[in-house]
C-alpha cells in the first residue's frame, strides 16, 4: 500500500494485498504492539451515522424490515426509523422527481407550504437522488389542507408529472395539488435520515477514507442549530416510563433521569447531575413537558454528543478526571478545575471564545460546553429555542482564534 496514501492502493493494489495475506502461513504468530505506546485519549465528536444509531437504541426500533436509510424501504410510502422500515404517518409527503437519467445540478420543491422560494438557498425543499432508483426525492410533514406546489429544476419551474391533482396557477399554467386530511392534532414524526441530513457533513483529512477523525471534528454554528433542533425533534418522542404518584414529581423524575439519562451518557449520571436534571422536571408547568424539557437538554449535552477514544490519559496535573472508579468517558467529561461554575442543563454561566480547532468541547483546556457558544440567562422564562433548552440561546459572537 502506498506509504502515507491510501486512496492511491487501487484494484490491482488491493488485490495483491489480498494475495500477500492469503500467502501467509496459517500457523504465523499474530503481530505483537505491546511495545507501541498508545496514542493520547481524545473526545470525537459523533458523526451523523453515530448519532442515528445512538437516537435509534434510545428510542427502540419498532417492527419491521430492518434499514440503514430511506431507499432500502418502499420510498414512497416508507421510512427508515429507529433502524427499521415503517409505513410513513399521515402528514408525511413524499415527493418524488423521475429523473429518466437527467442529473440536473440544482432540484427543489417549492409551494405554499415554504413560500414558494426560487432556490434552495431562499428556503426551498432539496430533493436527493436515491441510488439504484433513478429518482430525486424528499419527505416533508404538512398540515392539514390543500397544498399548492411546483418542482424546481436548474431555474424552471414543472408540474409534478406523478400527480394528477391540479389548479390554474394564474399564469397559463398549472400547479401540482396535495391534500392533506389527518384526524387527530400528532405530527407526522421526522424520519432519522431527515433528521441527520441536517447536520454539516464529516470532514476528513487529506488520505484518510473515515468520518471519524477526531481532529477533525470541528463544530460551526451550523451544528449547534442542527443538535439543537434534533434534540427538540426527539425530546418529542420520549416518554418516562412511570408516572408521579400524586402531587410529588420528584421521585418518578429521579427514575427517569437515572435511568434515561443513563443511556444518553453512556455511564451512570452523578447526584449532581440527577438532582440537576430532576429539578427541570420538577419546574416544568407539567410532568410530561419537564420530561421533554430534560430530554433536549441531556440530548444537548456534550456528554451526549461526544464519545472517548482509547489511549493514554490526558491530565492538566498528573490527576485524572471524574469520580473515583469512574469509567474513561465520565472521567474525561469531568469539569476541569478553576474554570467557570456549571449552571442548570450542565452549560458554562458565561460564554467562551473557541479555540484554533473550533472544538465544541476541548477535554482539558475549555470548560464543556464553551465551544458551542452556549449562554445561560437565568432570569431568562423562555427561548426561541423551546424546548430544547428554555433560558438559554446560542451565542453568535462567538468565533475562532
Amino acid at each position: 500500500m502506498p506509504p502515507g496514501n491510501v486512496g492511491a492502493c487501487d484494484d490491482a493494489c488491493g488485490r495483491a494485498i489480498v494475495a500477500w495475506l492469503q500467502s501467509l502461513p496459517a500457523d504465523q504468530s499474530p503481530a505483537v504492539c505491546a511495545s507501541v505506546p498508545p496514542a493520547p485519549r481524545q473526545l470525537r465528536l459523533l458523526t451523523r451515522r453515530e448519532y442515528a444509531n445512538s437516537i435509534t437504541d434510545l428510542l427502540g426500533a419498532p417492527a419491521g424490515r430492518a434499514c440503514t436509510s430511506d431507499a432500502t424501504c418502499t420510498i414512497a410510502t416508507e421510512s427508515c426509523g429507529s433502524g427499521a422500515c415503517a409505513t410513513d404517518g399521515c402528514g408525511l409527503r413524499t415527493f418524488v422527481w423521475r429523473a429518466n437519467g437527467r442529473r440536473p445540478a440544482s432540484i427543489h420543491v417549492a409551494g405554499s407550504f415554504n413560500g414558494w422560494p426560487a432556490t434552495v438557498a431562499a428556503g426551498g425543499w432539496a430533493m436527493t437522488l436515491v441510488p439504484g432508483s433513478d429518482s430525486y426525492v424528499v419527505k416533508k410533514p404538512l398540515a392539514n389542507g390543500a397544498h399548492q406546489y411546483k418542482f424546481v429544476i436548474d431555474g424552471q419551474w414543472v408540474v409534478d408529472d406523478g400527480n394528477p391533482e391540479r389548479v390554474s396557477d394564474g399564469f397559463g399554467g398549472n400547479n401540482s395539488v396535495v391534500n392533506v386530511q389527518c384526524s387527530g392534532t400528532t405530527p407526522p414524526q421526522t424520519p432519522m435520515s431527515t433528521l441527520v441530513a441536517a447536520f454539516p457533513p464529516e470532514s476528513r483529512p487529506k488520505n484518510f477514507t473515515f468520518d471519524n477523525n477526531a481532529e477533525a471534528g470541528l463544530v460551526t454554528s451550523g451544528h449547534v442549530e442542527a443538535y439543537l433542533d434534533a434534540a427538540a425533534t426527539v425530546a418529542t418522542r420520549v416518554t418516562s416510563p412511570c408516572r408521579p404518584a400524586g402531587a410529588d414529581r420528584r421521585p418518578c423524575a429521579e427514575q427517569f433521569i437515572s435511568t434515561f439519562g443513563r443511556r444518553v451518557f453512556r455511564r451512570p449520571p452523578s447526584m449532581e447531575e440527577v438532582n440537576r436534571y430532576t429539578a427541570v422536571v420538577v419546574a416544568a408547568a407539567d410532568f410530561d413537558a419537564g420530561v421533554k424539557q430534560a430530554t433536549g437538554w441531556l440530548l444537548s449535552s456534550p456528554h451526549f454528543l461526544y464519545r472517548s477514544e482509547l489511549g493514554a490519559t490526558q491530565t492538566d496535573d498528573g490527576q485524572e478526571r471524574g469520580p473515583p472508579g469512574a469509567p474513561p468517558a465520565s472521567r474525561a467529561a469531568a469539569r476541569p478545575r478553576g474554570r467557570p461554575g456549571l449552571g442548570p442543563g450542565g452549560f458554562p454561566t458565561r460564554t467562551r471564545t473557541p479555540s484554533s480547532r473550533g472544538r465544541l468541547w476541548a477535554a482539558r483546556r475549555e470548560s464543556v460546553t464553551g465551544h458551542v457558544g452556549l449562554q445561560c440567562e437565568p432570569g431568562s422564562t423562555g427561548s426561541s429555542r423551546s424546548p430544547v433548552s428554555p433560558g438559554w440561546r446560542a451565542s453568535r459572537s462567538a468565533r475562532p482564534r
